[in-house]
């Protein structure tokens, strides 16, 4: 049960909870005798706690405690109040980089700002692993971002769950992962004989997450994702940010299956690292389409979607967020990514494509009636064809995602194919996403993950041509290497909007082929224009069950206007 404000605990005063995790939960508590507010970390009463167990936890905080490094979060005092573990450290007036990234970089954190994380928290590492303490916990939530005088402090926290290198440490005797699933090293989750080669596979994963806005592997569930960490290769972030590909080799580097094969420390995997950042940054790249210049200022602790509350949720507006669904980052129009018409085809053979009548059900009478739009066409040239991004971009149009259960969202629901055998994907959907739905796990499919739909809804704030925008919907796709269409896609109305369709399959990784259908749909209703993006996402082995959800989606959709 949480602390209530004002409360007493081991001498000091609760002033407000700061955030809850796998192990405990995070207070703001003024110190018993110093004019000076603290960080406690109470952890949670588990029924493993036995005199070995304290033991441990006493003197591992004791070796964290004499930890003093300019980017580590100081460790002041541990014991047990009331049958309960605790832990004081220093209170960072600031955000965490997870909440940086969410509420203000969804698309990617600018690079030159990664770059000083990596730097910043490489060299807290390897001072720890120097003194023979891992922190088996590095994740974007475990790094702080403080303000104070203008400058700008970056602290990696949470020592308090570190361990001794060479300890077997991957899961609790509660059979209970310490560290957190999306960012661990192979042999972590194996329960192996770690190093701290392990806090630099989780150092990598992080770079991943804050430079694209999704984790290395989005599985739809843990053992998925443990799945994926232990089996498929590094992924590539050039997959995601085209710019950013001279990093591929870097991060894929450090986040290697054997720790062999990463680099002998952290600081030489930053050192790389920002030597790529800086070749990248030099030619003009390295923020995402859309991003702001680099950030003077960050904003105070705020609240996200879906996570825990600390002060009134901001409007999602950012122009081009990126996306992450699944076990593959998705073009999406929300990411300036946007389905492609084909794949060498010319404009004649997409302006001969038929325009097709729908069945799915019609929207509400509040919607205005359907333009008549020309299909896409590719304009530019090969590797740089115009895209909705370079549109919206150039007539300074900004997004706002909406969600189920927003006052003044549109209702966009996607029909369960017949077979049944799908659920809404709930926690596991994307924040930024409307719906997601996943095949069951315990139904029979024969790649290595279930196909995933997942729709995206946009509001568009400006003054939008629909046609100028419309036209553009073929570039992004063609704009990436490896994507072969199945047809040369298809106009026609869904649910009586105009909308864009088609199949295909790509590289998600060398080797690796996945098979993508995406739908766009542009709706007028009298609150302006909104953009619906459909992915259909599975292995080639799964094309039977994409094409029964694909077909699903045409019959049964419904788009009803806000």
């Amino acid at each position: 049960m949480p602390l209530e404000n004002g409360a007493p605990f081991a001498g000091y005063t609760v002033r407000r909870l700061l955030g809850r995790g796998g192990m405990g939960d995070v207070y703001l508590v003024e110190h018993p005798r110093l004019p000076r507010l603290d960080a406690l970390k109470v952890l949670r009463e588990n029924p493993e706690v036995n005199d070995e167990y304290r033991e441990r936890f006493n003197r591992e905080a004791e070796l964290a405690a004499t930890l003093w490094h300019p980017h580590i979060v100081g460790l002041h005092d541990r014991g047990e109040f009331q049958s309960r573990l605790w832990i004081s450290m220093d209170y960072v007036d600031g955000t965490d980089a997870a909440r940086l990234q969410r509420d203000r970089f969804p698309r990617g954190v600018p690079l030159e700002f990664v770059t000083s994380i990596v730097e910043s928290v490489a060299s807290a590492l390897d001072y720890a692993h120097g003194r023979g303490l891992l922190h088996r916990d590095v994740k974007p939530a475990n790094i702080l971002i403080g303000e104070g005088g203008g400058i700008r402090r970056i602290l990696l926290s949470d020592f308090g769950i570190a361990r001794m290198i060479g300890h077997v440490s991957g899961l609790t005797a509660a059979n209970t992962t310490v560290g957190t699933v999306a960012f661990s090293a192979p042999e972590q989750l194996m329960n192996g004989f770690i190093d701290g080669r392990a806090d630099q596979y989780s150092l990598a994963a992080t770079a991943f997450r804050l430079l694209t806005g999704t984790s290395p592997f989005r599985e739809s569930n843990p053992v998925a994702v443990i799945s994926a960490h232990l089996q498929a290769p590094p992924p590539r972030v050039g997959m995601v940010r085209p710019d950013l590909a001279p990093l591929d080799d870097v991060l894929m580097k450090a986040m290697a299956k054997n720790p062999d094969d990463r680099f002998a420390t952290s600081g030489q995997f930053a050192q790389a690292f920002a030597e790529r950042a800086a070749a990248i940054l030099g030619m003009g790249s390295g923020r995402p389409p859309g991003a702001p210049p680099p950030v003077q200022a960050v904003p105070p602790v705020g609240s996200v979607s879906g996570q825990l509350v600390f002060a009134p949720a901001p409007r999602r507006t950012r122009k081009w967020p990126a996306i992450a669904a699944g076990v593959v980052v998705v073009a999406l129009v929300a990411a300036g990514s946007v389905v492609a018409l084909n794949s060498g085809e010319d404009a004649s053979t997409a302006a001969s494509t038929t325009a097709r009548s729908s069945t799915s059900r019609t929207t509400s009478s509040t919607a205005d009636a359907p333009p008549t739009l020309s299909p896409p066409i590719l304009v530019g040239t090969p590797g740089k064809y115009q895209t909705i991004a370079n549109y919206l971009d150039s007539r300074k149009i900004t997004t706002e995602f909406q969600h189920r259960g927003d006052g003044n969202a549109p209702t966009v629901t996607l029909p369960i194919p017949e077979d049944k055998r799908w659920h809404d994907g709930g926690l596991d959907t994307p924040n930024f996403a409307y719906e997601m739905l996943v095949y069951n796990l315990d139904a029979p499919f024969a790649g290595p993950y279930p196909p995933f739909v997942v729709s995206t809804v946009l509001k568009l704030i400006g003054n939008v041509d629909p046609q100028s925008l419309f036209l553009r919907a073929s570039g992004d796709l063609n704009n990436r290497p490896g994507f072969v269409p199945d047809n040369p896609g298809r106009t026609g109305y869904l649910s009586g909007h105009p909308e864009f369709s088609l199949s295909g399959t790509w590289d998600r990784d060398p080797g690796v082929r996945q098979i993508l259908g995406q739908k766009i749909v542009l709706c007028k209703w009298r609150q302006g224009y909104y953009l619906i993006q459909i992915d259909f996402i599975a292995a080639p082995e799964d094309r039977a069950i994409f094409e029964s959800a694909m077909a699903a989606v045409d019959d049964r959709i419904v788009i009803i206007g806000p």
